[in-house]
């Protein structure tokens, strides 16, 4: 009779703990860094450096984010971006972009931000996790 009891308060038990949601996948960012962490965008494409952006008219592009290990699909999106050295935060806003895998994209030509140093802080999310990074990478327009 005390067995079943026992038995009988385990499945409850078993049963309550078993209602609650749990979010499916995971999102680790302890380890996430770009490697370099900056960029330098120049106005004046050098012949020699920039060959390959002069022929193609490419715009400046980051390597992908490293150390960020997660369920799928992984959205990323710029959340707080700081200028130093003369920048313009409003005038390089509306030219930067972050696409898949945390790769940064800036313009070659036109380019409307005062010359500076941008500090960038971004956010990774997936289905049920969020993680913000921040000042994780830097853009310096010379």
């Amino acid at each position: 009779m005390m067995k079943s009891r026992i038995l009988l308060v385990f499945i409850f038990l078993l049963g309550l703990y078993s209602c609650h949601d749990i979010t499916v996948g995971y999102l680790e960012t302890d380890d996430a860094l770009y490697s370099p962490d900056s960029m330098v965008v120049r106005r004046e494409l050098d012949p020699i450096q920039d060959y390959m952006m002069l022929q193609s008219g490419a715009d400046w592009a980051s390597v992908k984010i490293s150390g960020v290990i997660g369920t799928s699909p992984m959205q990323y999106e710029i959340t707080n971006v700081t200028a130093t050295d003369g920048g313009d935060v409003d005038l390089f806003m509306e030219q930067i972009r972050i696409i898949g895998g945390g790769r940064f994209y800036f313009p070659s030509k036109d380019i409307k931000a005062p010359n500076g140093k941008y500090k960038l802080s971004i956010r990774i999310t997936n289905p049920g996790y969020s993680s913000e990074l921040k000042d994780i990478f830097t853009v310096i327009i010379k």
